[in-house]
């Protein structure tokens, strides 16, 4: 199984993004959906929530709440399945909590990280297409063709 850790702020939105559409009101850049989308076309991968997001998005639609409803309509408009989130340690230790996930689940033989977070990734960064929330604009054309190669590796 292929798996994307996602991360959301800074990777399927920015600065540069709020500071555009903030009158809009949306959550997500349509163009980072997109990439995101293009990545799981392209590597048959499913989605693992990594994002502080987590919290709002039960694998049960109906047993989200608000926000985690309008996760799982949003990423079903672009064909993309998210199948579970992984476990809540501390709001700075990512990387821990995606090394019990690959621990509790070794059925996933590719996986990337796409996420904004700088620290703590040692035996996982070959794994991370990092962006950047402040110097970019989430998640790129660069940064898809990295995620792609990765998974299809």
């Amino acid at each position: 199984m292929k798996v994307i850790f996602l991360d959301f702020d800074g990777v399927l939105n920015s600065a540069a993004f709020f500071r555009t559409c903030r009158e809009e009101g949306a959550m997500f850049d349509p163009k980072a959906l997109a990439y995101l989308a293009e990545i799981v076309a392209a590597t048959d991968a499913v989605i693992v929530l990594s994002t502080s997001w987590r919290k709002h998005w039960q694998y049960e639609q109906a047993k989200s709440d608000s926000v985690g409803q309008y996760i799982h309509t949003l990423f079903r408009e672009y064909a993309m399945t998210v199948v579970d989130k992984t476990p809540c340690l501390s709001m700075f230790d990512r990387p821990e909590e995606i090394r019990q996930y690959l621990k509790a689940h070794p059925e996933v033989e590719h996986f990337v990280i796409l996420d904004d977070f700088a620290f703590g990734w040692e035996e996982l960064s070959e794994h991370l297409v990092r962006t950047h929330y402040y110097l970019d604009s989430g998640l790129s054309a660069e940064h898809r063709d990295r995620a792609i190669a990765i998974l299809n590796a």
